[in-house]
């Protein structure tokens, strides 16, 4: 049995269309299986991602590439690089709780060492992941986003502006604006924002779904008709946290 095997699967090489399907990209290294083989002529890795077996040690199979899926699917759910670890793949609801118990079976055995112990074909695989579907009560709203072209930004705060504050607000202290001096420009790739502010009712939907457990005070000043207001008091890591 002849067959090719997609050796680079990593999330680099997944691409989502506009319509919401999935495409592959750069098959540089994909190869033909062969069964009367034992081992690879030639073996190229993709760190994290690969399989024991790419390294050279043996013939590279489907299993190889379930392997590899594995890592691609545990890195999507966690945000967690495997290339820093290799080898390494904590339970998955031991960093994402979201993550239900059978999705954790599912991954945990694409990344068996042992390929024998790993889903013999993709088949399988999908049979197991089906049954998930059901649990997908609908799909997740997309925000409305706006892209920022590339380009310089002024970053701080001028003495002018800085004094015009004070004015404004005599109980403020110039020391509060240390971290935001001296003004400077600042290079920025392109990105996506969100057309309007997080809400407090979308942050609270967020924290009931997920069990997350914020680090800022964001209930204090969420009180009763302001669930249209831009949550506040909100971290770094809560807002990394909302985004994933």
């Amino acid at each position: 049995m002849n067959y090719s095997t997609f050796c680079p699967n990593l999330t680099a090489n997944i691409m989502l269309t506009q319509t919401g399907r999935l495409k592959l990209i750069d098959f540089g290294i994909a190869r033909e299986f062969k069964a009367s083989a034992t081992k690879d002529t030639k073996y190229f890795v993709s760190v994290g991602y690969s399989p024991p077996e790419q390294y050279g040690t043996g013939q590279t199979d489907a299993r190889s590439d379930i392997y590899s899926l594995g890592a691609t699917i545990h890195q999507l759910l966690t945000q967690r690089d495997p290339a820093n670890d290799p080898f390494m793949f904590p339970p998955l609801r031991s960093i994402n709780p979201a993550v239900s118990g059978n999705m954790e079976s599912i991954v945990a055995k694409c990344l068996q060492i042992d390929r024998t112990q790993r889903y013999p074909t993709v088949a399988e695989v999908r049979d197991a992941l089906l049954p998930l579907l059901s649990t997908i009560i609908s799909p997740v709203d997309g925000a409305e986003m706006l892209l920022i072209p590339k380009g310089e930004f002024l970053m701080g705060t001028s003495d002018e502006q800085i004094n015009e504050l004070l004015l404004q607000f005599p109980a403020w202290k110039r020391e509060g604006f240390a971290s935001e001096q001296p003004q400077h420009r600042v290079y920025l790739d392109d990105f996506y924002i969100d057309k309007y502010p997080v809400t407090n009712a979308r942050f609270e939907q967020f924290v009931k779904a997920t069990g997350y457990k914020a680090e800022g005070d964001w209930r204090k000043h969420y009180t009763q008709g302001k669930e249209k207001q831009p949550v506040v008091n909100v971290s770094w890591n809560d807002a990394n946290a909302y985004c994933k």
